[in-house]
């Protein structure tokens, strides 16, 4: 039996450390991840279900290059959001784009979700979309998201289980090796889809919604074959006996691309609650 030793590489666990040069991969990444229709598709079918459409302050934790807190600036243009992240680098892009698209009421602060430089109550929506997987203590996270909500303001928590992810390729077992590799060694925490519900039960929040959106790519080169890409790097490295194996599994799926018929799927699960003390 092969034992697997994880060292965690998340990159954006560790953002407010990177060089420029990493900066400008993972903000190409991000924005790349960002205009894909289904992600496009996603973030505006999510933020439709957010009770309170006509919000005054909104906050977006953890928000990278700001691409949900631009499209929140969209969809509520008589509210100002803020965006929080550690990485300055982040941040810089995130004012670039955001002065791109004419958006004033769009502002960025440097800052942990575990200690929100914000005072209590004060925010009418407070999302967190695909960052807590990128966290060591989501619940603290959430807790603090709690904190600066108002009453009767509304908590939104956009996350993956990537357990739910699949590429179709004929060596399933294989497949299902790769991304363990991947998930464990990249991610913070893979699993977090799973364990939100129960975060916010635990915090006693009240009229909790649950979500679900599949993302789907079919036909060409997108976004999870470049995470294929990291999870066999991964996976090259913690199960140094499969590289082979690994290599050809990745040249199977870039093939596929090429001839149109790549084809893979990940589950993304949405979570709004409101606060009621």
């Amino acid at each position: 039996m092969t034992v697997i030793m994880v060292t965690k590489k998340d990159p954006y666990l560790h953002s407010a450390r990177v060089d420029r040069e990493v900066a400008e991969h993972l903000i190409g990444r991000l924005e790349k991840r960002g205009r894909q229709p289904d992600f496009v598709r996603i973030r505006q079918q999510f933020l439709d279900q957010v009770p309170n459409q006509e919000p005054r302050l909104v906050l977006d934790v953890g928000c990278g290059t700001g691409i949900w807190a631009r499209d929140m600036a969209c969809q509520w243009p008589g509210s100002t959001v803020f965006g929080i992240d550690p990485s300055p680098f982040f941040l810089e892009a995130g004012r670039r784009f955001a002065h791109q698209e004419k958006l004033a009421r769009v502002r960025f602060v440097v800052g942990e979700g575990h200690a929100l430089p914000f005072p209590d109550g004060g925010f009418d929506v407070t999302l967190a979309a695909t960052a807590l997987m990128h966290m060591t203590d989501p619940l603290r996270t959430v807790k603090e998201m709690q904190r600066i909500t108002r009453r009767h303001g509304w908590i939104a928590i956009l996350e993956q289980d990537l357990e739910t992810l699949f590429f179709a390729h004929p060596n399933v077992d294989l497949s299902r090796r790769i991304l363990k590799a991947g998930i464990e060694y990249w991610e913070a925490d893979g699993y977090i889809g799973r364990k939100i519900p129960g975060l916010l039960h635990e915090l006693d929040m009240k009229e909790i919604q649950v979500l679900a959106y599949c993302l789907t790519e079919h036909g060409n080169e997108g976004y999870l074959l470049m995470l294929a890409e990291r999870f066999a790097e991964a996976a090259k490295e913690q199960e140094v006996e499969l590289k082979p194996a690994v290599e050809a599994w990745l040249a199977d799926l870039k093939a596929s691309a090429r001839q149109g018929r790549f084809f893979a799927s990940n589950n993304f699960y949405g979570f709004l609650a409101t606060r009621e003390d």
